[in-house]
């Protein structure tokens, strides 16, 4: 960013500079055909070797020229300037409808979720079959035979 407005100071500095040049330039030309045209000769003298009615109907043209330039520059970056706004609302637009499609989307596959759980199943009140089943009444046989006073019953042995 910092290099970015440097570039952009030296640039403005160059201008300003050539600017200046060109102007100073201008001047002393331009200060002897008014001397002149004061004195009454009518300003045919120039460094050119031309008349300075030549010289100020180029500079009108060139300055005619210059603003028309300008002014189709100025109507070409508007033009520019309101293409780029239309494109901007559009892609905006765009961005809007993908992000409320994503967030539809979202609560659907939340609700589809909620919808597809299962209920919940009852336990069943009969005792297990199969091996388990077979395991765990064997586990409680061993444990009462083992602590014969905490089932309350005896066993012989």
């Amino acid at each position: 960013m910092v290099k970015v407005i440097a570039q952009n100071v030296a640039q403005q500095l160059k201008q300003l500079g050539e600017d200046v040049f060109e102007t100073a330039k201008k001047q002393p030309q331009e200060l002897v055909g008014k001397a002149l045209e004061q004195m009454g000769k009518g300003g045919s003298f120039s460094f050119g070797g031309q008349k300075t009615p030549q010289t100020s109907d180029e500079a009108q043209k060139l300055e005619e020229m210059k603003a028309v330039d300008e002014e189709k520059s100025k109507q070409l970056a508007g033009k520019i300037v309101k293409e780029l706004e239309v494109e901007i609302e559009k892609w905006r637009r765009v961005r809007e409808e993908q992000l409320k499609a994503r967030r539809q989307q979202s609560e659907q596959q939340e609700e589809e979720k909620k919808q597809e759980t299962p209920p919940l199943v009852e336990p069943s009140t009969k005792p297990k079959k199969g091996l388990f089943g077979f395991w765990s009444r064997r586990a409680q046989r061993a444990q009462q035979q083992a602590q014969p006073e905490m089932a309350g019953r005896r066993v012989g042995g």
